[in-house]
């Protein structure tokens, strides 16, 4: 079967992070199997026009073969077992063993995408990998992941990132923007440098770019480039400017110089590394493996990419921001030529939307010429002296990536490089008006006081498409809507901070976070001309009294998709687009497409009983009636409707989709 020393293969389905239960003539507990030991099983994918589904053995046999040869690669190099690698017996060669890799073959929740998950020495990896699914009408165009050597080294490879980089100290080092990045271009750079191909994923990404922006051959972006793709980064874009480095090495030194060097670095770096610090652990390995014979090559190389001698970085975080100085020169004795070096540090934080920001740039200026700031890329509004470097700028809502190149006249050069979180401040019941462009993300807070009864947080109006996340001290929640009109609501709210994030492109766009107190409305009346967004929540709250026979709430006429909801005692919040896996918790509701709802509660219990209006989709011109009986209730229909997207429990508890 497909278990061993290296790695336990099987297929995973259902997702489960366990073998399927699955026994054939080439199956036995997920794992692959052949009485007679011959594990030759026909092959079937995408590329000939096959469902890879109906030849689970054969693409399981491939991914433990996969992972063994990666094994195998990666301990030729070094990771071994001292070293912290992935064996289920050390064979008393040191280290902790029981930790093979565990890897999963169509994992169903990874469709399209591959994982790996690093814990500490001992305990076992997990590769997760899944199929690519070109159209889900025809399985027969599926290819399948497990067939792609580069992915299966590309995964493999961050376990070995983690394990080496800091010294062995920790699994958690990789983290912050440039550690995750960096991450991801060596897992790239192992995967490349073994198949001899600089195009990464061409198996499931045909073209001369495969999975990536770029071939790594000639590749266009360098050091300054950082966070250009997406703001405040993405950690692919960004670690393929480490993985074309050294891949240009590779070019330089030959494959086994290379991947030696690269491997012996991970051990030389420190935890939560930028990536000058990982280039001057390749520089430590040269003199600790060859004494410092490639020394000369590798600045050449690192000076190309915006790496020499005089950049500098800061690994940074979305809350932090992040800072880089990309320089092309080499160390004095391989270049006589002097090169500015930024000596100031740029502010980490923006108070708050439309706060001013003035930063006055500082270099040294060793060639004697006249220092010129430019500013090569940033904000709309941000402009920067060109004499005396001083940035000003008024903030906006979203982050935002600001590049300034700083030149002597006399050949230096020097490109800062920063990311500018802005953290807006809210108050409850106060709307600011934001915007975004895309990829970007706006962050603001909110203090709420103890005692609401409702908490609201809407985005409405403007144009574009703005999708809301609220990260409140007791669940995180989020809409997506096609449009700006978002609603989160919290139902007796937990006192504290609230964290809010705005993502996508749009424009003058409202954002509050609101106190809603539900409106009272008297018994037995009628309230006409009702109206509201999709996602939108309107609540109110009518009370009854002892003895009352029974209560009916029903919605009618107008045009578009109202539901109703009615709770005893408690507001009670019912968005049918919430991303969450929480439960949605009412006494009755009423769910049919379009406008005709109704709810009667028989004997109601006295007091106040609240109801809530849900936009399933936009609505307009609607009535509603609360009766207590002195008329006949509209017929009503309880059933949940398959159409809405909507999924409910037997209870009539709301399951979210997450």
């Amino acid at each position: 079967m497909t278990t061993g020393n290296n790695a336990d293969t099987f297929v995973d389905t259902d997702g489960d992070d366990k073998p399927d239960k699955t026994n054939t003539e080439t199956l036995e507990g997920g794992r692959a199997f052949d009485a007679n030991g011959d594990f030759d099983f026909p092959f079937g994918d995408g590329t000939v026009s096959m469902d890879p589904r109906q030849f689970r053995a054969a693409s399981v046999t491939n991914l433990f073969y996969s992972v063994n040869l990666a094994h195998d690669f990666y301990y030729s190099l070094g990771f071994t077992e001292t070293a912290g690698n992935f064996q289920k017996d050390n064979f008393g060669k040191g280290g902790l063993g029981g930790d093979p890799i565990i890897s999963e073959g169509q994992q169903a929740y990874e469709i399209n995408n591959a994982t790996f998950s690093s814990p500490p020495d001992g305990l076992p990896g997990t590769m997760r990998v899944g199929l690519i699914v070109k159209d889900e009408a025809n399985p027969t165009g599926d290819l399948d992941y497990h067939y792609s050597i580069q992915v299966v080294f590309h995964e493999y490879g961050h376990g070995v990132s983690s394990r080496l980089v800091g010294s062995h100290t920790s699994s958690s080092c990789l983290t912050g923007q440039q550690s995750q990045a960096m991450s991801e271009g060596w897992s790239d750079y192992f995967a490349i440098s073994y198949t001899g191909d600089p195009v990464m994923e061409a198996y499931g990404y045909r073209g001369t770019t495969g999975i990536r922006r770029q071939s790594y051959e000639r590749y266009p972006y360098t050091f300054e480039d950082l966070v250009t793709f997406r703001v405040p980064y993405e950690v692919h874009a960004d670690g393929e400017i480490w993985t074309a480095t050294l891949w240009d090495l590779r070019k330089l030194l030959g494959k086994q110089v290379t991947d030696q060097l690269v491997l012996n670095g991970l051990k030389s770096t420190p935890c939560k590394p930028t990536m000058i610090d990982a280039r001057d652990g390749i520089l430590t390995a040269d003199q600790a493996t060859y004494a410092g014979a490639n020394r000369a090559s590798i600045w050449q190389i690192f000076a190309k990419h915006g790496m020499g001698f005089s950049a500098s970085a800061v690994n940074g975080s979305t809350a932090t921001g992040l800072e880089y100085d990309a320089a092309y020169d080499m160390p004095p004795d391989l270049q006589p030529l002097k090169n500015p070096a930024i000596t100031s540090k740029p502010l980490e934080i923006i108070g708050s939307l439309n706060a001013p920001y003035v930063y006055p740039i500082a270099a040294t200026n060793p060639n004697k010429g006249v220092l010129k700031y430019t500013l090569s890329s940033g904000p709309d509004g941000m402009t920067v002296d060109p004499n005396t470097g001083v940035v000003n700028w008024v903030g906006s809502f979203t982050n935002q990536r600001v590049k300034i190149t700083v030149t002597d006249g006399a050949g230096g050069k020097v490109v800062h490089g920063f990311y500018l979180p802005v953290f807006t401040t809210l108050n409850v019941d106060s709307p600011v008006t934001v915007a975004g462009t895309p990829f970007s993300v706006g962050y603001a807070s909110v203090t709420v006081p103890a005692g609401l009864p409702v908490l609201q947080f809407t985005t409405r109006g403007g144009s574009g498409d703005s999708d809301l996340i609220v990260r409140g001290p007791v669940t995180n929640v989020s809409q997506r809507t096609d449009l700006n009109d978002e609603t989160i609501s919290y139902v007796a709210p937990p006192a504290g901070i609230y964290q809010i994030e705005v993502h996508g492109s749009y424009s003058d766009v409202r954002l509050l976070a609101a106190s809603i107190t539900p409106t009272p409305i008297e018994p037995d009346s009628t309230l006409s001309r009702l109206s509201g967004l999709e996602g939108s929540e309107t609540m109110y709250v009518v009370n009854v009294p002892d003895g009352t026979a029974s209560l009916t709430v029903s919605t009618s006429g107008g045009t578009g998709d109202v539901d109703l909801y009615v709770r005893q005692g408690s507001p009670t919040a019912c968005q049918t687009y919430l991303y969450v896996l929480e439960d949605c918790v009412f006494d009755s509701s009423s769910m049919t497409d379009g406008n005709n709802e109704s709810v009667t509660v028989s004997k109601p219990t006295s007091g106040p009983w609240y109801i809530d209006l849900s936009g399933a989709s936009s609505y307009a011109g609607v009535t509603m009636t609360v009766d207590f009986g002195t008329r006949p209730p509209a017929s009503p229909n309880r059933h949940p409707r398959l159409s809405s997207g909507k999924l409910r429990s037997m209870d009539g508890r709301v399951i979210r989709r997450p």
